[in-house]
């Protein structure tokens, strides 16, 4: 025992061992067991949101996005084509293992933009490490965001912008509307693509052009890969006077440009910049390629925690972590930066240094950043479509018909109903699985592009089914599905505190809780 009363008052929270064995010439070294006597310091401070951004908080803000690009590097993909489908290996919520391969003496880096379109607040960074070669674990990192990308299109000779209809279309519309339908971007494929939340994932096709349409359509490269000639007809250039210029849109494969002709059609012609009607310039300002280096902002930056190179973790391990804590059962080094309060849409994701200055691929298992998803603010439209939720769902006892658009998991019933708003006029209705059944399993979301309330028992499929409706709930309670109101006393067993809070906060805390709020005291201040 070696004593250090009179030699360490500081605080720490790492304490590494350097060993010496007693013979010089030992080869290996042994003890029964280790003891670090002492006290503890301060508990450590937790992650806070102040009330000017609520949200929902998450394990991951990276799940999901099918808009990923990577920075001096390459993805090692094995069965998978495309960057998106190699990267959906980064936030899968299990640890098959995502690589790169490392290109020149560029910093190796991955950016997201969220499915969710909607912007968050980043409270920490984890990295779970591979299931082998620790050379290639990441040392160093630097979180970073960015406002949302986006800029207005606008044709000269018909003195009108883009926009996206309701047939996923690309139409010509009034410029001065603000609706995120009229935003785009491309990317260093040439891909055209839209912040509008429930067009992520989505490219301008010009397959229909001979029709006067160009559709906005899932982007060929996500299944088929960047470099696949279905991948290519969906790539443009822009030629002119980038950004504050006049410029002409040319696709990639053909070299014809882009016309307004007529009313609001939109044709491949034969290029020639003296016509209006192939010239476009953008009508507002904002970010037109999401590849370009500029408008990050650091999050945060440093070294990982230390983690020995034998922690290891196995292929195909499911990871079970909340927002303020990860998977004990698993390895993995974690950063926190609970000061940070900016909230961003996109995040791009550094890796300075890895463990080994020879390495030449970067890998692991998971990527997660805990933090809160806004629903205030600056998420263009996230309140509305929030509000939505309760303005159009009601609890109904029609027909589930096997018209769906797709099956989430693990959803709680409110995720599920902003995931059938945020897919706009393809989804009519929600069925959701309350527990685990023959068919589905509990928190499954099932979201329906048709209903048909005719008394059918919904119990016979172990579902509940929420489909559109017209009525309306208070406009002072947006973040829950139903809500009953009335003079009554219930006697149950206190759970849960919660001081300074709204009836919409109460109502958000009983739904994660999954309890029925019964207010035992109300004031404008307090709620139990």
């Amino acid at each position: 025992e070696i004593d250090l009363f009179d030699s360490n008052w500081e605080w720490y929270t790492e304490y590494k061992v350097t060993w010496q064995p007693s013979n010089s010439s030992a080869t290996s070294i042994q003890v029964k067991e280790i003891e670090l006597p002492g006290i503890f310091g301060p508990e450590p401070p937790v992650a806070t949101i102040s009330n000017a951004h609520r949200g929902q908080w998450l394990a991951n803000l990276l799940q999901f996005s099918n808009d990923i690009s990577i920075h001096n590097g390459n993805a090692v993909g094995g069965d998978a084509f495309s960057v998106a489908l190699a990267g959906s290996k980064i936030f899968d919520g299990n640890t098959k293992r995502f690589k790169m391969h490392l290109i020149g003496d560029g910093v190796p880096a991955l950016s997201f933009r969220p499915n969710s379109g909607r912007y968050s607040i980043a409270t920490g960074f984890r990295v779970y490490t591979a299931n082998n070669d620790p050379d290639s674990d990441p040392l160093y990192y630097i979180v970073e965001g960015r406002d949302k990308p986006g800029v207005k299109v606008k044709n000269v000779g018909s003195n009108s912008c883009w926009y996206i209809t309701d047939n996923s279309t690309i139409d010509m519309g009034a410029c001065d509307n603000s609706g995120p339908e009229y935003l785009f971007y491309t990317n260093n494929w040439g891909e055209i693509r839209s912040s509008a939340p429930n067009h992520i994932g989505r490219c301008v096709d010009p397959s229909d052009h001979v029709l006067g349409l160009f559709k906005f359509v899932p982007c060929n490269s996500y299944a088929h890969g960047e470099n696949h000639t279905q991948a290519r007809n969906q790539y443009f250039s822009f030629d002119g006077d980038l950004p504050n210029g006049i410029f002409s849109i040319v696709t990639a494969e053909t070299g014809l440009c882009m016309s307004q002709s007529i009313g609001h059609n939109i044709t491949l012609e034969t290029c020639n910049s003296n016509i209006a009607s192939q010239q476009y310039y953008f009508k507002s300002e904002g970010r037109h390629n999401v590849d370009d280096a500029d408008g990050w902002n650091e999050v945060s930056s440093g070294k990982l925690p230390w983690i020995s190179p034998d922690a290891r973790n196995g292929i195909g391990q499911a990871i079970s972590s909340r927002f303020n804590e990860g998977d004990d059962n698993l390895h993995f080094t974690e950063a926190k930066f609970y000061a940070s309060t900016t909230p961003y849409y996109e995040y791009k994701i550094s890796f300075p240094k890895l463990r080994s200055e020879t390495a030449t691929s970067l890998h692991f298992a998971e990527l997660e950043l805990p933090g809160t998803l806004l629903f205030l603010d600056k998420d263009d439209g996230a309140a509305t479509r929030a509000r939505q939720v309760v303005h159009y769902f009601h609890y109904s006892s029609g027909c589930i018909l096997r018209n769906t658009n797709d099956t989430l998991s693990d959803l709680t019933r409110q995720e599920c109903a902003q995931a059938c708003v945020d897919l706009g006029s393809l989804c009519h209705g929600i069925g959701y699985s309350a527990e685990n059944g023959d068919a589905y399993l509990a928190n499954d979301c099932l979201l329906y592009s048709s209903v048909v309330e005719n008394g059918c028992n919904n119990h016979h499929y172990q579902l509940e089914l929420f489909s559109i409706s017209s009525s309306k709930h208070p406009e002072d309670d947006p973040y829950s599905l139903t809500r009953n109101a009335g003079n009554c006393v219930l006697i149950m067993d206190q759970i849960a505190w919660a001081w300074s809070t709204t009836r919409v906060q109460l109502e958000m805390l009983s739904v994660q809780l999954q309890i029925a709020p019964t207010p035992t005291a109300v004031t404008t201040q307090s709620l139990t």
